[in-house]
């Protein structure tokens, strides 16, 4: 049997004040761990000089290369030429997802 219970708007409230309060805390850690890094600063410095001197590229060739490209086969495109059209669509937005997604190498 289920219950509800009523939760009076100021808990909520309290609770929503510490949760932002914590991730700013998160936020402000993380941001003294790097900048006490010596490799991120220096990391951070050749990026902001590379910058700086126009050493830049399109971000689309940035996303080439960040991004799977995905091959079918003649017996795939048969057999997805006669899914569902709703099947079909998940299946599309999932390879759309999948190929982007570079974490893959570390497999």
């Amino acid at each position: 049997m289920s219950k509800t219970i009523e939760v009076p708007v100021t808990l909520i409230k309290k609770l929503s004040k510490a949760t932002r309060a914590f991730q700013e805390l998160e936020d402000e850690l993380e941001d003294f761990l790097l900048f006490s890094d010596p490799e991120f600063l220096a990391k951070m410095r050749r990026s902001r000089a590379n910058h700086l001197a126009g050493k830049t590229r399109p971000v689309d060739d940035l996303k080439k290369e960040l991004m799977y490209r995905i091959e079918t086969t003649p017996d795939f495109d048969k057999d997805f030429k006669s899914l569902d059209r709703e099947v079909a669509l998940r299946i599309l937005k999932k390879l759309d997802w999948l190929s982007q997604q570079k974490f893959l190498d570390s497999l």
